[in-house]
C-alpha cells in the first residue's frame, strides 16, 4: 500500500489563479538542456479505431484462421509483384496447428467474436520482412517471430559504446518508423513483441560449456543485450513503444473452444482479483500465493491451479532483465482445435486484443497512454520493476478502467513524440499523464491512481545465462540452436534509464500529475492516491473519489466532486467548480471562477484575494471554515507546441552516419571498413559512463572478456546482428509507396488487391 505524505508547503503553493491552456507556434520552454528539441513542420496526426492492428510470425499462413467464428481471413499486406511467390506459401491442408492460426484464435480469446465479427476489417497480417516495419500501417502490431541477437560480444569490453545515438543495432526486431526514420517522430504504432519461449535445455546444442551447467539457465533478450551500449535517452526510446510479452502457465485447463462456441477454461486465476476484497488483501495473498513459484522461475513446474513461467526446471528460461520497464505476463495457453498449445507467440496476441479494446472504449487515448493502462494495472507482488516478471501479470479488468500509477519514467517516454513534449513534461520537472478527452466522448475510470514505485531497489540478481554461439560453418547463430553456457552474469535490479520510475518526493523529475484536456467529460469513480498537482484544463472532470492531488480548475474547464469526500487541496482559477456532498477540503484557493455548494462543506484553510471576498464565503450557512488567509493570485498557464519533440541524433553507420538507413544485404558490406570508422567515432563499453551497470560487468572487468566459454569480440559477428531488418530494396524511406493491402482469396492462386 502507497504511504501518505501531506506535504506542508500548500500554504506557499497556493497562489495562483485565472490559469488557461494556450497552444502557441513559438518555441517554449525546456527545463533539460540535454534534450535535443526540435519543432516540426506539421502536428502529428491522431490514432484512432481505424487504424489497423497485425498479427505477425514471418509466414502467412492462414489455413485455418476460418475456423474462427465470424472471423473472415485477415488482409495480407505485402509488396506487389511478390506475391506469386509469397502467397503461394500459404497452405491448403486446414491443419488445426498451424502457428499464425492459433495467434489470431488467442487474439479473438481476448477480444470476443463479437468485437472480431464488426471490426474484422483492420485486421492483417504480414510475412514481417524488415524494411517493411519502416512503413507500417498505423496501429496495433504484434510480432511472434523472435530472432535473437544475444551474442556474448555485446557485453564485452571491447564492444562500441555509441551515447545518445540511433543506429542499426539499436533497432530491435520489432520495430518501427521512430526507430528508423530521423524525420518521422510520431506515435503512429504500438509494437507488442513475444519474447522467446523457455527453450527445452535438450533442443540447444552446448557448444561451449566447460563447467557443464544444464539446469537454471536463462536466456539473455535482445533489449538486454544490446541497450547497455547506448546512452540513458537512447535506452528510453528503445523502449518507448513498446510492450514485450512472456508467458505464465497456468494448470486445469479444459477443452472450450469450439466451432463456432466461446473458449472457456476451468483454472483458478491467481492474478484475479475476487470480488468484495481489498487491493491490500489481494496482494497479500498473491505474495503468498506466488512465493516461490511464479517469481522464481527455475524452482518449479507445470502444477495443476497454478500459474508459473517456466514448465521445466532444466528449460533454458526466458526473463525481463533489463527489459522489466516494458514487459509484462500474460497466460499463452490457446485451443488450437484438437489441443491446449501455449507460447508467448499466443500470449502477445492477448495483449494486442486488450490494447484494441482499450483504444475502443477510451477514444483519443494514444497508444503510449494504452501501454501505460496496461503496464500500470499489471499485477504484482512488490512495488518495484522487476528482472523476473516485468510489471507483473496481466490484469484485463482493471486495464480496461484506467491506469491505476501515475509513473513519470512511463510518461517521460511521450517527450519523443510530436506534440507530447510540453503537454507531459512540466516547466519544474513534474511529468503528467495527458488525459485528452473528445468532445462527446466520456471516460469512465475506476481504478484508484497512486504514484510512481516507491521501492527502489539496490544490488544484483546472478544468473547463469546461455547465450548464442557459432555454428559448425564458422557463423553466429540466430537463435539459441547453438549456444554458449556463461555463468555468473549479474542484472542490476536499477539501472539510470529507469531513475524515474521510482518516486522520490524530493526529486521533481520523479513526479507525476494529471492534466485534464479536450472538451469531452473524464469520470473518476476512486481515489487519487498521489500528491502531485491534477490540472482541469478544458472540458468537465467529475471526481466520486478522494484526492490527496491538488485539484487546480483552469479558465474554461469544470471540476465537479460528488459525495462524502476528504479533499487535500483545492485551487479554482476561474474555472467552475460544483461541490456536491458532505465534504472536507483541507487548504481551498479562490481566484475566480462559478463556484457552487451543495451540502455540508467544511473548509479547514481558505485563502481569498481580499475582505469581501472572506464575508462572501463566512457568511455561506452550509459552509464551515477554519483559518482564513489572504492571497494575491497569479496565472499559472499551460503553454503548449503541439509541434515540439524530443528527438536522439540518428547516424547509420552502414550509410556513412547519415540520418537514413539502407537496407543492405548481409554480403554487400565491407564489415572491416564499417567497423574501423565506428572504432574511430565511438567509445567502447570499458569507458561508458555507465559501465558499472552492463550485464556482467563487477570487480572492475565483464564476466563476458573472462569466462572461457564466452564468445570473445568479433566485428563480423557484432555487424551480423544488425541484419535482421536488411532486405532488397534500396531505401527504407521510400519503400512503402509500394506496399499494398490485400484481401485473401485463395482464388486459382490470384488475390485482390483493396488499396
Amino acid at each position: 500500500m502507497k504511504k501518505l505524505i501531506i506535504t506542508l508547503n500548500l500554504i506557499s503553493v497556493i497562489i495562483y489563479g485565472a490559469s488557461e491552456l494556450r497552444y502557441v507556434n513559438s518555441q517554449t520552454y525546456t527545463r533539460n538542456k540535454d534534450d535535443y528539441i526540435v519543432y516540426k513542420k506539421n502536428e502529428a496526426r491522431k490514432s484512432g479505431i481505424n487504424d489497423y492492428i497485425g498479427l505477425f510470425d514471418g509466414t502467412i499462413d492462414l489455413d485455418d484462421v476460418s475456423k474462427l467464428a465470424g472471423i473472415p481471413f485477415p488482409k495480407v499486406w505485402y509488396f506487389p509483384g511478390a506475391e506469386n511467390e509469397e502467397f503461394q506459401k500459404v497452405k491448403k491442408d486446414k491443419s488445426s496447428d498451424n502457428h499464425l492460426s492459433s495467434m489470431f484464435r488467442a487474439f479473438i480469446m481476448m477480444v470476443g467474436n463479437d468485437w472480431g465479427s464488426q471490426n474484422y476489417g483492420r485486421l492483417y497480417t504480414s510475412s514481417l520482412q524488415g524494411e517493411n516495419q519502416a512503413v507500417m500501417p498505423y496501429g496495433i502490431a504484434q510480432s511472434s517471430l523472435t530472432i535473437t541477437n544475444n551474442y556474448s560480444g555485446h557485453l564485452t569490453s571491447q564492444a562500441p559504446y555509441y551515447g545518445n545515438v540511433i543506429n542499426e543495432m539499436s533497432a530491435l526486431p520489432m520495430t518501427g518508423r521512430r526507430m528508423l526514420d530521423a524525420d518521422y517522430t510520431e506515435n503512429g504504432n504500438l509494437f507488442i513483441q513475444a519474447m522467446e519461449n523457455e527453450t527445452p535445455i535438450n533442443t540447444v546444442k552446448l557448444q561451449k560449456n566447460t563447467s557443464g551447467t544444464k539446469s537454471g539457465l536463462v536466456n539473455i533478450d535482445n533489449y538486454t543485450a544490446v541497450s547497455s551500449g547506448y546512452g540513458i535517452e537512447a535506452q528510453k526510446l528503445m523502449r518507448a513503444e513498446s510492450i514485450h510479452v512472456i508467458q505464465e502457465i497456468c494448470g486445469g485447463w479444459s477443452r472450450g473452444w469450439e466451432q463456432g462456441g466461446d473458449y472457456k477454461n476451468s483454472w483458478k486465476d491467481v492474478t484475479t482479483q475476487s470480488s468484495g476484497e481489498t487491493t491490500l488483501d489481494f496482494l497479500d495473498k498473491e505474495k503468498k500465493l506466488r512465493n516461490g513459484k511464479l517469481a522464481k522461475m527455475v524452482e518449479h513446474g507445470y502444477a495443476k491451479n497454478e500459474c508459473v513461467l517456466s514448465s521445466e526446471k532444466t528449460d533454458i528460461a526466458s526473463l525481463p532483465l533489463l527489459s522489466r520497464a516494458h514487459t509484462v505476463v500474460a497466460n499463452g495457453q490457446v485451443w488450437n482445435g484438437n489441443r491446449v498449445t501455449n507460447g508467448t507467440s499466443f500470449a502477445a496476441p492477448k495483449i494486442a486484443g486488450l490494447a484494441a479494446k482499450i483504444q475502443e472504449k477510451f477514444p483519443g487515448m494514444s497508444y503510449h497512454q494504452i501501454k501505460q493502462l496496461i503496464l500500470t494495472t499489471a499485477n504484482r507482488t512488490e512495488d518495484r520493476l522487476s528482472s523476473f516478471i516485468g510489471w507483473g501479470t496481466l490484469n484485463e479488468t482493471k486495464a480496461l478502467n484506467g491506469p491505476s500509477m501515475l509513473n513519470a519514467g512511463l510518461i517521460e517516454e511521450e517527450k519523443f513524440f510530436t506534440g507530447m513534449y510540453d503537454k507531459v513534461m512540466a516547466k519544474d520537472g513534474t511529468k503528467f499523464f495527458w488525459a485528452e478527452v473528445p468532445q462527446g466522448i466520456k471516460w469512465k475510470w475506476i481504478n484508484d491512481i497512486f504514484p510512481g514505485f516507491e521501492d527502489k531497489p539496490s544490488g544484483y540478481d546472478t544468473f547463469d545465462t546461455a547465450l548464442t554461439g557459432e555454428r559448425p560453418d564458422g557463423r553466429m547463430a540466430s537463435a539459441l540452436s547453438y549456444a554458449s553456457v556463461v555463468e555468473g552474469i549479474n542484472i542490476a535490479r536499477y539501472v539510470p534509464n529507469e531513475k524515474n520510475f521510482y518516486y522520490d518526493e524530493d526529486d521533481m523529475e520523479t513526479r507525476a500529475g494529471l492534466r485534464k484536456a479536450g472538451n469531452g467529460i473524464l469520470e473518476l469513480n476512486a481515489n487519487l492516491r498521489y500528491r502531485e498537482v491534477t490540472q482541469i484544463l478544458q472540458g468537465k472532470f467529475i471526481l466520486n473519489g478522494n484526492s490527496d492531488s491538488e485539484l487546480r480548475v483552469f479558465k474554461n474547464a469544470t471540476l465537479e466532486i460528488n459525495g462524502n469526500r476528504n479533499i487535500q487541496s483545492l485551487i479554482a482559477d476561474g474555472g467552475k467548480v460544483s461541490l456536491n456532498g458532505n465534504m472536507t477540503i483541507n487548504h481551498f484557493g479562490i481566484d475566480s471562477g462559478d463556484i457552487s455548494f451543495s451540502g455540508n462543506i467544511t473548509i479547514n484553510n481558505l485563502y481569498v484575494k481580499n475582505e469581501a471576498e472572506k464575508q462572501k464565503y463566512m457568511s455561506m450557512k452550509n459552509l464551515k471554515i477554519g483559518k482564513v488567509f489572504f492571497r494575491d493570485f497569479e496565472p499559472v498557464n499551460a503553454i503548449i507546441n503541439n509541434k515540439k519533440v524530443a528527438n536522439i541524433k540518428h547516424e547509420y553507420f552502414m550509410n556513412n552516419f547519415s540520418s537514413s538507413p539502407k537496407t543492405l544485404g548481409i554480403y554487400d558490406i565491407d564489415k572491416k571498413e564499417i567497423f574501423a570508422k565506428i572504432r574511430e567515432r565511438y567509445k567502447t563499453n570499458a569507458d561508458s559512463p555507465n559501465r558499472e551497470y552492463i550485464p556482467g560487468y563487477k570487480d572492475g572487468g565483464f564476466t563476458a572478456d573472462r569466462d572461457p566459454d564466452a564468445e570473445r569480440f568479433n566485428y563480423r559477428y557484432y555487424l551480423g546482428g544488425t541484419m535482421w531488418f536488411m532486405g532488397f530494396s534500396p531505401n527504407l524511406k521510400t519503400t512503402g509507396k509500394d506496399w499494398k493491402m490485400y484481401d485473401y482469396q485463395a482464388v486459382q492462386g490470384k488475390f485482390k488487391k483493396i488499396e
